[in-house]
């Protein structure tokens, strides 16, 4: 199977999301032959640590996540706190990124050179996801950061409410 692994957020040096999406990614790329589309600042930590079989691609969309960062960072007052500031930011280099990762493989997509698209990260529901709408491979998302029991209630309270 050819899979174009997503992954803006993919750094084995890097705690949380980044080391998650690094860990999936390699993963995925033991048992499929796989191309990694991810941050150009991912490139130093990966070059040290290698990613297996797979194929790394680093998109550079800093032309909107530099300024971006630094807004969000200014608005939060600091990088500790103010956690829905932070997920709001990521829209614009979100759309950035997968703009980027959409014009380098376009060509490929069309051409049927991957079986599927995997949308690695950003986790995040809220996040926006533009290559979703690809209509050329399938294209999976996920995992999602959802609280399982949040869910849960949620779907309990609209039961309840369209009974």
């Amino acid at each position: 199977m050819r899979v174009l692994l997503v992954a803006s957020e993919c750094n084995p040096d890097w705690p949380s999301l980044p080391v998650v999406g690094y860990k999936a990614c390699r993963s995925i790329a033991d048992h499929a032959e796989a191309v990694v589309a991810t941050h150009i600042r991912n490139r130093e930590a990966i070059g040290r640590s290698g990613f297996g079989r797979a194929t790394v691609e680093y998109i550079d969309n800093e032309y909107v996540a530099r300024p971006v960062h630094k807004a969000a960072t200014w608005l939060r007052g600091g990088s500790s706190v103010a956690w829905t500031i932070n997920t709001a930011s990521i829209y614009p280099s979100t759309i950035a990124f997968e703009w980027e990762v959409w014009k380098r493989f376009r060509d490929d997509l069309r051409q049927r050179k991957f079986d599927v698209v995997h949308r690695v990260t950003p986790m995040s529901p809220s996040t926006p996801r533009l290559l979703a709408r690809l209509r050329h491979v399938p294209v999976d998302v996920g995992p999602i950061n959802v609280c399982l029991r949040c869910t849960q209630e949620h779907t309990a309270n609209h039961q309840r409410h369209s009974e």
